[in-house]
């Protein structure tokens, strides 16, 4: 889980109240998160070391936390965050080039106009992106963010792809020009910019934003250009997201913009970017979309095992920073409006887990009330199922995926719980023993597949699947497949008192 550093003083002074200590790790285990570590720094002060869930990128900064719980405690209400018209849409329009398919394919933008930065805005604003590297991003292989002084550029900008030699630009933080190529070997020794390189270094165009007079924004996913630096004096933002995943691109998006947008002169106004592909396609960024999930008094009481009423439940999905309310025309039902920072709901069950953190994990019943039962049919005879079809049967099943796909290893497991069971291996099919009979199957590979047999009732099945089987669940790797019956209607194993098989 990730682990966010927060100035202590600072998050109490966004709250409005100082806690003890006992108090703050209280409210976090109310809100759902929890104090890893509490740190003394002689130069910083006191640091909380608090533990967000992997998912909850809205909570991956100062900013996000004391908002969540200021709405939590009832500080505050849940912002509404609102896209303003751009004063000049095609001068800070991204030009999308045909090469970059081939490395980053997709690029967001947006603008924050007239942003105050102080010391601590400024290191919580590097320490988002930051995070959001490590997290989302997969360091930066999925998502690489950009941001840049809006006055030290001039568009509209051109995000393309080009050989590393083409590539000339001083890099953040230097003084120097230097060719892209050499750059990297260079930051290749580098102990923080290292690990990305590998990235791109051994593509044959190397990814670059430049504005409308050539300037260098920003070698994504590496590092900075410096001509646009963003200093403490910053007032107008330019943030780019190049990516290869383009939904992890508006997420990571909207998750800055919605944080640092409560800085703005105008809080909570975003300005958006129109972003223009080689296709002629205009899309507008960022997205901010707040979506409608709907769920009912009934869900959310059964999971939380509860009973409370769709106003009550409405009311404990608010303080999560969802707004909540009981359908007019149904009070079973709640439709629920997820803002554009919370992305980890993506279900009813989301939906639901929260109501259960808010009503309060020590309010939850220790144990699940049993479900009301009573016999409706009873069947004396099991057998007289047969004639439906209906059976009961225990299987026992195991996959193995690697690159290297072995069918010998679910074998081996496939002897070695036999060998549990005391049935020998034979070739002859003899009666207390088992063996493999090759068959084709369409779940499998021709040529690959065999039935288990023990005399002669065959008990399941081993070999390497399809690669459609593969390819419908995603899958990238061989896998092999173990697969056999325990019990059924003709045959049955287990171990009995002398460790003799019964059958």
């Amino acid at each position: 889980m990730p682990i966010v550093s927060i100035n202590r003083d600072l998050l109490y002074q966004n709250l409005g109240k100082s806690y003890t200590d006992e108090e703050f790790d209280e409210l976090c285990f109310q809100f759902g998160i929890e104090v890893d570590d509490i740190i003394d720094e002689p130069e910083k002060g006191i640091t909380l070391k608090i533990e967000v869930g992997a998912n909850r990128y809205d909570l991956l900064c100062l900013e996000g936390i004391s908002r969540a719980l200021n709405i939590f405690l009832g500080n505050v209400q849940i912002p509404n965050y609102q896209l303003v018209p751009p004063k000049l849409p095609k001068k800070y329009r991204i030009i999308v080039k045909p090469n970059t398919a081939k490395v980053r394919p997709y690029v967001v933008g947006a603008v924050l106009r007239n942003i105050t930065f102080t010391q601590s805005v400024y290191n919580s604003f590097i320490d988002l992106q930051d995070k959001l590297h490590q997290n989302i991003a997969r360091k930066r292989t999925l998502v690489a963010i950009g941001t840049h002084d809006l006055d030290t550029i001039d568009g509209p900008f051109t995000y393309d792809a080009q050989p590393p030699k083409k590539i000339t630009f001083i890099p953040l933080n230097r003084s120097e020009n230097i060719k892209a190529d050499l750059l990297l070997e260079e930051l290749s020794h580098d102990s923080h910019l290292r690990e990305y390189v590998p990235i791109i270094k051994d593509k044959p165009f190397y990814p670059v934003i430049r504005d409308r007079h050539g300037v260098v924004l920003s070698l994504p996913p590496i590092i900075n250009g410096n001509h646009s630096k963003i200093t403490l004096k910053t007032k107008n933002v330019f943030i780019e997201c190049t990516a290869t995943d383009q939904i992890k691109a508006q997420i990571v998006l909207d998750t800055i913009v919605c944080m640092f947008s409560e800085y703005c002169e105008k809080p909570f106004t975003i300005e958006p970017v129109e972003v223009e592909y080689p296709n002629g396609k205009v899309v507008s960024y960022p997205v901010l979309e707040s979506r409608e999930v709907s769920t009912t008094v009934g869900f959310c009481n059964t999971i939380a095992g509860v009973e409370e009423t769709g106003s009550s439940i409405a009311e404990y999905l608010t303080k999560m920073g969802v707004k909540a309310s009981v359908a007019p025309d149904d009070g079973n039902k709640i439709t629920v409006t997820v803002p554009p920072t919370r992305y980890d709901i993506l279900h009813e069950c989301d939906i639901a887990e929260d109501f259960a953190v808010a009503y309060g994990f020590d309010k939850l019943a220790k144990d699940m009330k049993m479900p009301q039962t009573d016999v409706v049919v009873k069947d004396k005879d099991p057998e007289a199922t047969k004639g439906v079809g209906a059976r009961n049967e225990r299987h026992l099943c195991a996959i193995n995926y690697n690159v290297r796909g072995n069918v010998e290893i679910v074998q081996g497991l496939l002897d070695n719980v036999m060998l549990a069971l005391k049935i020998p291996f034979s070739v002859d099919g003899v009666e207390e023993s088992y063996h493999l009979e090759g068959k084709d199957h369409p779940t499998f590979f021709p040529g690959w597949c065999a039935d288990v047999l023990v005399g002669k009732v065959e008990v399941g099945r081993i070999g390497l699947l399809h690669p459609e089987v593969l390819a419908n669940f995603n899958l990238n790797n061989p896998a092999t497949l173990n697969k056999f019956v325990l019990y059924s209607r003709n045959i049955s194993f287990k171990l009995n008192e002398n460790s003799n098989i019964e059958r």
